[in-house]
């Protein structure tokens, strides 16, 4: 038997690398797509209200809805 190669022999003759990949969807990753989406629309909604709630503003118009409130003094005894 003959084990003398040549470095381009080596290079050249070397088998391809096959990957299968399969692209399949299955329930638990739509299910993981779908809460992700509704994790982050509610962190959003959180977001709006938290900054409507500390805002001074006593006409919030947002979205379509309007609030008219009164603005309440904090109490600098209970911060």
């Amino acid at each position: 038997m003959d084990y003398n190669y040549s470095q381009s022999q080596i290079v050249d003759e070397s088998p391809p690398i096959n990957l299968n990949i399969k692209n399949e969807e299955n329930l638990g990753t739509i299910s993981v797509f779908i809460s992700a989406i509704l994790l982050s629309c509610g962190g959003f909604i959180a977001m709006l209200f938290s900054s409507m709630k500390s805002s001074r503003c006593v006409n919030i118009d947002c979205c379509g809805m309007t609030c008219k409130r009164k603005i309440v003094e904090e109490d600098s005894d209970e911060v």
